[in-house]
């Protein structure tokens, strides 16, 4: 597995979304970003990558905490939380037989509920909201893949203008393989299953850099306006596309605008301020 560019607990300054604006649908939800602050957040069913946020394989699984899960999943009140809790995993004494009862191999039918509750998660993550962003704004092939061959812009962020997203913004990690799920106590509180499912893509993407901000529902969302701080237009964004994102952002002082320049001698991009 790779190791990500940025230390483990770290955040980027800046974060960068690539837009393409080929269509009008595209042009008018660039402008709903710049005018109004708000954001599409999608749902992983839109994604490219067959594999992305997709249940992995089950590696291993300790009964106790699966009849935990299971229980817990049924649960219809806070009393019963507190019981389901109680029963299997609260700190506590246990007798002989309880403990044989709670650790024993799952029976045929909570297998088969295993399989129903596994299902529930697949749902629950399509259902969910996943707004990606790189760290990077020079990236040839991003610029190649998500603005329509170098055409659209790239929005950069600010995560001082925007830092309630903080605690909800994850690197993306990449592997040859992928990342089996461990179902027990310590690997679930360590947050193995959300790293596994939504936060782990093959080392073919590693290029993108990856941050993605994880929410529990897809939609159109607001952020600050101090947290959008530029507009950078690519090395083929055309002049009459310049010219209306330019009159969009006026009035936004702490929006830059930037070109994107081919350099001579090397296979890079260049960012500068208009």
């Amino acid at each position: 597995m790779s190791k990500h560019p940025l230390e483990p607990g770290s955040r980027p300054e800046f974060f960068y979304k690539y837009r393409a604006i080929a269509t009008e649908l595209e042009k008018c939800r660039l402008l709903r970003v710049i005018k109004e602050n708000h954001i599409y957040h999608p749902s992983p069913p839109a994604f490219n990558d067959p594999f992305d946020c997709k249940m992995p394989p089950v590696a291993s699984l300790e009964p106790r905490f699966v009849r935990y899960l299971l229980a817990a999943s049924k649960a219809s009140n806070f009393q019963e939380h507190i019981d389901v809790n109680h029963r299997y995993v609260a700190t506590r004494q246990r007798s002989k037989d309880e403990l044989n009862d709670i650790n024993a191999d799952l029976s045929p039918d909570e297998l088969t509920d295993f399989e129903v509750f596994k299902n529930d998660i697949q749902e629950r993550v399509d259902n969910a909201s996943v707004l990606s962003f790189s760290v990077r704004c020079d990236s040839i092939l991003m610029w190649s893949h998500y603005t329509y061959n170098h055409t659209g812009i790239c929005l950069k962020f600010s995560l001082k203008g925007w830092p309630t997203i903080g605690p909800s913004l994850y690197p993306v990690t990449y592997s040859e393989k992928r990342i089996p799920l461990a179902l027990d106590e310590n690997s679930f509180r360590d947050g193995q299953l959300v790293s596994a499912i939504a936060l782990t893509k093959h080392r073919g993407w590693s290029y993108e850099e990856e941050w993605r901000l994880l929410g529990k529902a897809a939609g159109d969302y607001t952020f600050p306006p101090e947290a959008l701080v530029g507009v950078i237009f690519g090395c083929m964004t055309s002049a009459a596309d310049k010219q209306w994102i330019a009159e969009a952002v006026k009035g936004n002082p702490h929006i830059v605008l930037y070109n994107t320049n081919v350099k001579r001698d090397d296979f890079a991009l260049e960012i500068v301020p208009v």
